[in-house]
């Protein structure tokens, strides 16, 4: 019998012969894709642990720069350089913690002498910020101004209700240095010097109460007024009488002329003193600065300057005066002539012959500087900070001779404070002398 061709078998062989071979297929593939699967994983977790590693040692490396940056700023101290990076964080903390405990009690400390100096101090305090809100206060303030009872964080003129208070502080931080004003408040003479707080802020205010040295400083006034006003009507009569003398050659036998003049000479001198002794108390005795006006100086210099030309002239010493023109200052007419009229006379009186006398002027900011130069002998700068007080000399022989009595000085600093003008000295031995008027504007 005939084998069965492919064409006759059954479907049922051929069926299962198919699928054999694919089982036989997909076990081969099985066989061939497994170790690529093993080799593919193996891969991605080294790909994983190398990245873990690289982010582990980011974060530890920033750790690190964390840690040792904290410990510089605690006093400049560094890291254990084999400590790990837990470990270093960890110091960092520790000195962190210790730092901070520290200024805590730096703090602390620091309140307590703040309290103290606030509580114990014999003037009026006053801390404001640059907002001028309250920031400290100290009972002295409640003796001398009203105050509310809660003043801190509370705007200066609320909480201490006193506008030159308010003022001298909000002038002090526009101008970025100390100002100081004398003000009467009630029954109180008032001090107050407020200074900046530099970067921080604000200002400081100081109230001293000067009510005591206020009151001895008018009584000695009145004092030397009354007597001075007292003085000057025998002085008078003494000084008339030797006039009339002098004027009768006869009248006057023997040596007589020379006592006579000397008395007249001495009553003169005497005469001026009191004379200047009542201007200064009258000065003294103002209760309000000098009004003020803006006024072209050139005319107010060349008047002043005039009335000392032929004196100059006699003394032959050159008095010149050199001004730009249109220049002009916020003066009160007869102190600025007084002031600079004392000032030219003193050149000339103390110039030797032959000397100069300058004045000129010009601005400089918010101000004009004036100044009065002679080429005497000068002043040693050892008196410089007294030649403004009453009856101080330089040389008492030299200014007795050339007719002083001491006071021209004291009265052109006093004028000088009752119109908001300054008056300093440049000067040393030999190269004469330039007096500074500093002018507001």
């Amino acid at each position: 019998m005939a084998s069965p061709t492919p064409a006759h078998r059954e479907p049922g062989a051929l069926g299962l012969s198919a699928g054999l071979g694919a089982a036989a297929v997909a076990l081969v593939a099985a066989w061939v894709s497994l170790p690529l699967a093993l080799g593919l994983a193996g891969a991605l977790g080294v790909g994983l642990g190398l990245w873990a590693k690289q982010r582990a040692d980011v974060r530890g490396a920033r750790l690190q720069e964390l840690s040792a940056r904290a410990m510089r700023e605690v006093e400049g101290k560094s890291l254990s350089g084999e400590a790990s990076p837990i470990r270093q964080v960890d110091e960092a903390i520790s000195a962190l913690t210790m730092s901070l405990a520290q200024q805590r009690r730096h703090l602390r400390r620091h309140r307590d002498v703040e309290a103290a100096i606030l509580k114990s101090s014999f003037g009026g305090l006053v801390v404001v910020d640059r907002r001028l809100q309250v920031r400290a206060i100290n009972p002295v303030v409640r003796q001398l101004l009203p105050a509310v009872p809660d003043p801190v964080g509370r705007p200066v003129i609320e909480a201490v209700p006193y506008a030159p208070l308010a003022q001298v502080l909000e002038e002090a931080i526009s101008k970025g240095e100390p100002v100081e004003q004398e003000q009467i408040s009630g029954r109180f003479d008032l001090l107050i010097r407020a200074v900046p707080l530099g970067e921080a802020g604000g200002a400081i205010a100081v109230l001293l109460d000067i009510t005591t040295a206020r009151r001895a400083e008018r009584s000695r006034s009145d004092f030397v007024a009354n007597v001075s006003h007292e003085l000057r009507t025998p002085v008078t009569s003494i000084i008339g009488y030797a006039e009339t003398l002098l004027d009768d050659p006869d009248a006057l036998p023997g040596d007589s002329r020379e006592m006579v003049e000397a008395m007249h000479r001495n009553a003169t001198r005497l005469f001026r003193i009191f004379d200047d002794l009542l201007q200064l108390a009258r000065i003294e005795a103002r209760q309000k600065d000098m009004p003020l006006e803006r006024l072209p100086l050139a005319e107010l210099v060349e008047d002043a300057v005039d009335l000392h030309a032929e004196s100059a002239e006699a003394r032959e010493v050159e008095l010149s005066v050199v001004l730009p023109p249109g220049l002009t200052a916020r003066v009160n007419r007869e102190a600025f002539a007084h002031i600079l009229g004392n000032l030219v006379e003193n050149g000339v009186k103390y110039t030797q012959a032959g000397g100069r006398v300058k004045v000129s002027a010009h601005s400089e900011g918010d101000r004009v500087i004036l100044e009065v130069d002679d080429n005497g002998p000068g002043i040693d700068p050892v008196h410089h900070a007294r030649i403004f007080e009453r009856f101080y000399r330089v040389d008492i022989g030299r200014s007795r001779a050339a007719g002083g009595t001491g006071l021209g000085l004291s009265i052109v600093k006093h004028l000088c404070l009752a119109t908001h003008a300054k008056v300093s000295v440049r000067s040393l031995p030999g190269r004469g002398s330039t007096f500074v008027l500093s002018l507001p504007t």
